[in-house]
Order: structure tokens, then sequence, then C-alpha cells
């Protein structure tokens, strides 16, 4: 679901007191995902009246953008599938597989 980029919604959002926030912009499930880099450090997106309030889902929006991690997960898994499946030549490598740790 599209987040609205509103003042009301801005006012609620909990980005900036999350131990991962990476900086402006915040309100990423609005915005989009943080212009640096994202140490994960703890989630506080599904504590948010933001999250709650648009039915999301997801988490860590600050990394992942207003699509969420799944959209990001399922783009690779495409892409893996692919190239699994030929649709690549011999000089690609495969992506990361995105369900393995380490």
């Amino acid at each position: 679901m599209q987040v609205s980029d509103s003042p009301v919604n801005a006012a609620k959002c909990l980005c900036a007191k999350c131990p991962s926030f990476a900086g402006l912009p915040g309100f990423y499930c609005a915005r989009g995902r943080a212009r640096g880099k994202v140490i994960c450090a703890g989630c506080k997106c599904r504590e948010c009246a933001v999250f709650n309030e648009n039915s999301l889902t997801d988490e860590y929006y600050c990394d992942h953008g207003e699509e969420g991690v799944e959209a990001v997960l399922k783009s690779v898994r495409k892409q893996k599938a692919e190239w699994e499946a030929g649709a690549a030549t011999d000089e690609t490598p495969a992506p990361a597989d995105p369900e393995k740790k380490g």
C-alpha cells in the first residue's frame, strides 16, 4: 500500500527514534530508502502508527525503500530463477541467494 507523504503521517513517523535510523529523508515507507548506509540494528516499523494505519507488512523501509524488503527479495528470486532456467550467458555469475545467511 502506498503511504501518503502528508504532514499528519510524517508527525507520527518513528524513523528518527529507530536504532537503524540512517538520516534523511526519514519517513522511509513514504519517501523511499535512506541516502546513507543502513546498519540494521533493530526496527521500529511495526511499532509505528503509520505502519499499522496503512496495513504495512514489511520492515526496514530505510534500507529497501517504500516497496519494502519483500519486493526486493521477489526481484532477486525472479532474477535467480531466470538465471537457473538458462536466461543468463555462461559468463554471468549466479545471483546471490536471498535466503542464504552469511
